[in-house]
C-alpha cells in the first residue's frame, strides 16, 4: 500500500472508527493481513490456473486466470 494511502487509513483508525473496532486493530489488522503481490503470484503460481496475471491497484489486489477447463 501506497504512504498516502496507509496515512490515510492510520488517520481514519485513529479518529472515526468505532472503539470495538479499533480494540481488535480494524481496519490496519486487515491490510496486514493481506497478500503481497509476489505472496499472491507465489499461490498462483502453485495452483492449476493458465494464463494468470496478478495485478495490484492502490487498495487492491486482482489474481486472473483460467483453469484447465477453461473457466475463468
Amino acid at each position: 500500500m501506497a504512504a498516502p494511502f496507509y496515512l490515510l487509513l492510520w488517520f481514519v483508525t485513529r479518529l472515526v472508527v468505532p472503539r470495538a473496532l479499533r480494540e481488535v486493530n480494524e481496519p490496519l489488522g486487515s491490510r496486514d493481513a493481506a497478500y503481497t503481490i509476489q505472496e499472491a503470484a507465489h499461490l498462483v503460481k502453485a495452483s492449476n490456473l493458465s494464463g494468470w496475471q496478478v495485478s495490484a491497484g492502490p487498495l487492491w489486489l486482482v489474481v486472473e486466470g483460467k483453469t484447465e477447463d477453461g473457466i475463468s
